[in-house]
């Protein structure tokens, strides 16, 4: 019995390809071909998309590793500067150069900062 449905079946889609004309069998044929060309574009085009991306996020990347480089020395250096500024050394050589005469503080003059917040710390000061 199954044979003869699979006959059967197959007997009807003869039947079905035979009712259609030659000019519908050649737009099928021309549509297929346009949705497989669409999709073969679209894909194509997503390809471009994609590398032409990947090339930008390149180019972005060495820009952002060279300006990275460039604030890395410039800190260094300001580092440096800084540790330079704050060395006794330099700062008694600031003192002599410009002969500012200064003396060591009496101890009402200096003023203690505290490691905290809290204010009973700072209660003496007023």
């Amino acid at each position: 019995m199954i044979r003869g449905n699979r006959v059967r079946g197959t007997n009807r889609l003869k039947r079905h390809r035979v009712k259609m004309s030659k000019e519908t069998e050649k737009s099928l044929l021309v549509v297929r071909f346009l949705l497989f060309a669409g999709v073969i574009v679209c894909g194509s085009l997503f390809y471009v998309y994609q590398h032409t991306q990947l090339v930008h996020t390149g180019y972005q990347i060495r820009k952002n590793e060279k300006t990275l480089q460039k604030l890395t020395k410039e800190n260094s250096r300001l580092e440096m500067k800084i540790s330079k500024i704050k060395s006794p050394v330099y700062l008694e050589r600031l003192i002599v150069t410009y002969q500012l005469n200064l003396k060591k503080p009496k101890e009402k003059q200096v003023v203690r900062m505290p490691l905290s917040g809290s204010k009973q710390q700072w209660a003496h000061l007023k």
